[in-house]
């Protein structure tokens, strides 16, 4: 019986012989040592939380269900200096932009506190709907520089400040939810209506941040001569100057 079972695992290529010995074949072990270390990144930190290793090099995986967490969350890793220490420029690439759908006053403090740990933060939302235009004054009002429908060539959701590039990712039912209520709400008020009273939706994000100076200089750099930021900041503080 225990012949057998060998034979079987062998068939599954889980062991193979070597002089007449079984040992666990070296191409699987190969393989589950990835799968066991792609799972270790998986669950970094618990869910709808960073806990960021700051010296790690290897990729660092956080998962969110809640959007109105992942919005105060990765707010929070600019406004408590989490990744940076010199009020370094950061860096938002978004679809459609972001706001807790379960909005608090207190988070708009947030907003401002990000505002003056990175003072030349760039919000830029790639595709406009009317609550996307509201939501991009709000970033303005705060002090922050960027602008709306800017047709960049990224696929995805990205988050960069010093030597570290965060993509986001949305699970594609989540982002018909976001572009719903984007599409649909005008104001703050629209979005009370919908949650001040209600459970907010599951909204599924999965997020991989990287320390790599050298692909996070290269992807700031190519931001800054994708975009005029020297016109945006003029009329940013123009808008300051007359409130």
């Amino acid at each position: 019986a225990v012949h057998k079972a060998l034979q079987e695992l062998e068939h599954e290529n889980i062991v193979s012989k070597n002089k007449n010995q079984w040992q666990l074949d070296p191409k699987w072990l190969e393989s589950n040592e990835k799968f066991i270390q792609q799972t270790k990144k998986t669950y970094s930190g618990k869910k709808n939380h960073y806990d960021v290793n700051l010296n790690s090099d290897a990729p660092q995986i956080f998962e969110f269900d809640n959007f109105t967490d992942f919005c105060v969350e990765t707010a929070n890793l600019v406004a408590k200096n989490v990744l940076h220490q010199n009020k370094e420029k950061a860096y938002f690439i978004l679809e459609y932009g972001w706001w807790p759908l379960k909005f608090q006053f207190e988070q708009l403090h947030l907003l401002y506190d990000l505002k003056k740990s990175s003072p030349d933060t760039i919000h830029i939302i790639r595709k406009p709907t009317p609550f996307g235009i509201w939501v991009q004054k709000q970033y303005e009002r705060a002090g922050g520089i960027g602008t709306i429908g800017l047709n960049l060539p990224f696929d995805e959701d990205l988050f960069i400040q010093g030597n570290w590039i965060m993509q986001i990712q949305f699970s594609e039912e989540s982002k018909k939810t976001i572009v719903k209520y984007w599409k649909k709400w005008k104001n703050l008020e629209d979005c009370f209506k919908e949650f001040g009273l209600r459970k907010e939706p599951s909204i599924h994000i999965h997020t991989t941040l990287t320390k790599n100076p050298t692909m996070a200089g290269f992807m700031k750099k190519k931001i800054e001569e994708m975009t005029d930021f020297s016109k945006m900041a003029k009329n940013s503080s123009k808008h300051h100057e007359k409130r």
